[in-house]
């Protein structure tokens, strides 16, 4: 019973800290181009997964390359 008990807690552990590793990243950011002043957004899907938040950094990475610049995050 008690190695039931530790397994159930190292596993409830596993799960939390891989939630926390992405805690505080932004799901949406918004970035504008400083000379057409055009906005743009990159914004995460519903389901907030590992992949989802390195394809919005990529998304933000390919507009930066653009000369768009971070204005603002959510």
């Amino acid at each position: 019973m008690k190695s039931v008990s530790l397994i159930s807690l190292l596993v409830l552990t596993v799960l939390c800290c891989g939630c926390a590793k992405y805690y505080g990243k932004s799901k949406k950011v918004i970035l504008q181009h400083p000379e057409t002043l055009e906005f743009v957004d990159c914004q995460m899907d519903r389901w907030e997964t590992a992949k989802s938040f390195a394809e919005n950094d990529k998304c933000i990475e390919e507009y930066k390359k653009k000369g768009f610049v971070v204005w603002g995050e959510r």
